[in-house]
């Protein structure tokens, strides 16, 4: 077995990976036995906070928090493993033949489109800084609820910013509280990410974002609707746990994970993607 680099030799290989990026701000950490090298530069010149001490928007990883979240939720017995989102939703509605569940939505197997067909009016003319920010949380739970999927749940995979938007606002709905807040109870605290930031902050937190050229700044994201899908913001120093956060799974989670969906498994829809803004900002 290798033997994992010293630290001398792990800045060293830091240092090249940053130069190897042609990006404003690089910030690359390596982690290993409660010790952190951490190593920053960039094309552009030195901001005023250094680079490591800034948050970025990490985009779609948000949705490993979000799934993270709905793992808490049902290893604790607060949801069913299976509730079914629309009556999170909207607890009057039937749930129908064959639901859309909020295991589903994170495992992309929900049916749903990447996004709801009527953002794209609002969002093309801010595709590249800000689609999202004129579609609020009601409007994704409008689309979803009058949405009538074209395959049964569970038979197909396709990737979904909607559908995962759509879980947190289920599981704000089905707890009683705002989606940013079980996250800070259920994750971020107890995992000592303290640095972690669920809404845009200011230059002396936040990493400016810039365009394809890597000079031209763009604004903080405005995530609408969308955050459990995006709105996540961290750097080093948040995404370190705590001295005594780590804990053991839960019982459940340790004796496997949660059953399958469908069997065979599902199968990656047909025909091309449709597109969708990407949520990473060139740093």
């Amino acid at each position: 077995m290798t033997a994992p680099p010293d630290d001398e030799e792990a800045r060293a290989r830091l240092d090249e990976a940053v130069s190897a990026v042609a990006a404003p701000d690089v910030v690359f950490a390596l982690s290993r036995h409660g010790r952190r090298t951490v190593r920053s530069g960039g094309t552009a010149p030195p901001p005023p906070v250094p680079r490591d001490r800034l948050r970025y928007e990490i985009g779609s990883a948000t949705k490993t928090f979000t799934g993270l979240l709905l793992a808490c939720l049902t290893t604790s017995g607060a949801l069913p493993e299976h509730a079914v989102a629309a009556t999170c939703l909207d607890p009057g509605r039937p749930a129908g033949r064959h639901p859309v569940t909020l295991t589903h939505l994170i495992t992309h197997t929900s049916g749903l489109p990447g996004l709801p067909a009527d953002l794209y009016p609002r969002a093309l003319p801010h595709w590249y800084t800000n689609p999202y920010a004129h579609y609020p949380a009601e409007r994704v739970v409008r689309a979803f609820l009058r949405h009538r999927p074209r395959r049964r749940p569970g038979t197909r995979w396709a990737y979904s910013n909607f559908g995962v938007a759509v879980l947190g606002h289920a599981l704000a709905a089905a707890a009683g509280a705002s989606w940013e807040a079980l996250l800070t109870c259920h994750v971020l605290r107890p995992l000592g990410l303290d640095g972690i930031a669920l809404r845009a902050g200011g230059p002396d937190t936040d990493a400016t974002g810039h365009r394809s050229d890597g000079t031209t700044p763009t604004p903080p994201l405005r995530i609408g609707g969308f955050q459990a899908a995006g709105a996540v913001g961290g750097g080093p120093p948040g995404r370190r746990p705590a001295r005594g956060a780590r804990r053991p799974p839960p019982r459940s989670a340790r004796a496997g994970g949660p059953p399958p969906q469908s069997r065979p498994p599902p199968r990656r829809g047909r025909g091309p993607p449709r597109p969708h803004p990407p949520h990473h900002k060139k740093k």
